[in-house]
């Protein structure tokens, strides 16, 4: 350690580290880069529990370098949790967590995710006290367990599985305003959002209460619909061979020649570009079907959704793994 002083400032190397302050302040100065070189090491002890250090090793106690706060990996029952840990002044050794908390799960349990971290639900668990994130399939819940004593119950969704349907391959899903449109290799599937009869009809390629989309009758196109819109009692349906195509109040049959590569809704106008640079235009007000010319600049923006959750009332329409499960959704509530 060298130490130079130049009142009224005093600098010292450490290690090859400089630091400069006030003469005045040396002692302050002495004390923090003793602090910086040798940090204070604390012996932390898994208290029913064990600790998972950085390399995914599991023990039951280890030191760590002591902050205000710390973040420790924890595992108990096939579970990890990470909890914040005070270190007060002082204190040499810590138990990790301080307690646990009885956690009583009413309604849904199952795979689930806490503060991003995997977990799996149970009727009844330990916890420690935090303030937690919880991720269901069904809704995300935000309780806190800092102020429990021992126990705390959590009421949650609970699967009440009112239909499931399995489809072959799902290959599109559009949300539209009145119901969700689920488009399949070999089926078509309409879920409305009014709690409505579901319209499920094989070997066509769209169904809907305005109409259908069926090579083998009616209106004679090519390729899958890969863009739905709804708007004032029509669907609007553009293939993927380039064809415009509407079923119900308005009626409009356009071949673009191309595939489309671009298309976008904005302020009650389709706008599509297709592959060979032509643009053309929607305007959903008046049904006007409009060529806008054509450009160089192509950007592919088609990004067709197999799966997703969505909101219908009072139940929650699931779709994953060309699976599809309508639930009812309860009112809940909390208790400590």
């Amino acid at each position: 350690m060298d130490v130079v002083v130049n009142l009224p400032e005093i600098k010292i190397d450490f290690k090859g580290n400089e630091y400069i302050d006030k003469f005045d302040n040396y002692k302050i100065l002495i004390r923090k880069i003793l602090k910086d070189y040798y940090p204070r090491r604390i012996y932390v002890m898994a208290n029913d529990c064990e600790i998972v250090l950085n390399d995914g090793d599991r023990v039951k106690s280890t030191f760590i370098n002591w902050e205000n706060e710390v973040y420790i990996n924890i595992y108990k029952n096939g579970n990890i949790f990470n909890v914040p840990v005070s270190m007060p002044i002082g204190e040499s050794i810590k138990r990790v967590p301080d307690k646990w908390v009885n956690l009583k799960i009413v309604g849904y349990t199952g795979p689930a995710t806490l503060n991003n971290i995997p977990i799996q639900l149970d009727e009844n668990m330990e916890i420690p006290p935090a303030k937690y994130e919880l991720i269901t399939p069904y809704e995300k819940v935000n309780f806190d367990t800092t102020e429990s004593e021992n126990n705390y119950t959590l009421s949650l969704i609970k699967e009440v599985v009112e239909k499931e349907i399995k489809m072959e391959n799902i290959y599109a899903i559009f949300e539209l305003e009145s119901g969700i449109s689920i488009l399949g290799e070999k089926r078509s599937i309409w879920i409305p959002k009014n709690g409505d009869k579901i319209l499920d009809v094989e070997n066509v390629d769209f169904i809907s209460p305005y109409g259908m989309l069926d090579k083998k009758h009616g209106i004679q196109y090519h390729g899958k619909p890969i863009f739905l819109y709804e708007y004032n009692y029509t669907v609007y349906i553009i293939t993927s061979y380039g064809e415009i195509l509407t079923v119900g109040l308005r009626n409009i049959i356009r071949d673009m020649e191309r595939s489309p590569a671009s298309i976008k809704v904005k302020n009650n106008i389709i706008e599509i570009t297709t592959f060979g640079g032509k643009m053309y235009s929607i305007d959903l007000k008046t049904g006007g079907l409009y060529y806008k010319g054509i450009t160089s600049k192509i950007m592919y923006n088609i990004n067709l959704n197999t799966s997703g959750v969505f909101e219908i009332k009072d139940k929650k329409v699931i779709i994953k793994n060309n699976a599809i499960k309508i639930i009812k959704i309860k009112e809940k509530t909390y208790n400590k």
